[in-house]
């Protein structure tokens, strides 16, 4: 039987080149995700591969039209009794 949690489905989705981050998340979501695609057909493509995992019941995209701020969050290192898993 295959393992579909979402954890299990994150760490799927955390093997695809295009998209850069993948968390747990509490709220109507169980996974929030960020990807990075060249164009609208590559968005297409990437969605694709995303709705043909298992486990994958539903979808929700949000565009990102302008960035007022970026960031590289480092999770939570340096926090006693925090980790951040490695895989």
């Amino acid at each position: 039987m295959r393992d579909l949690t979402p954890r299990a489905v994150a760490k799927s989705l955390a093997d695809m080149p295009m998209i850069n981050h993948v968390a747990l998340v509490a709220g109507s979501q169980d996974i929030f995700l960020e990807g990075t695609c060249r164009d609208q057909a590559q968005l297409v493509q990437l969605l694709d591969e995303i709705r043909m995992l298992p486990g994958v019941s539903r979808v929700q995209v949000l565009l990102l039209l302008e960035l007022f701020k970026d960031y590289s969050w480092n999770g939570l290192n340096s926090s006693v009794g925090q980790a951040v898993a490695d895989g």
